[in-house]
């Protein structure tokens, strides 16, 4: 289980732990890299 959050607004995703590590960058590329100018949710 991957989770974010710290206040009312939380996210928990379940993930096969053979794509834990894929997925983790995967979501760190698209959610936090301020590169891009569109933020994908």
């Amino acid at each position: 289980m991957i989770s974010y959050g710290g206040s009312n607004n939380n996210i928990s995703i379940l993930v096969d732990t053979k794509d834990k590590v894929n997925t983790l960058k995967f979501l760190n590329q698209k959610l936090f890299s301020y590169e891009k100018e569109e933020l994908v949710i």
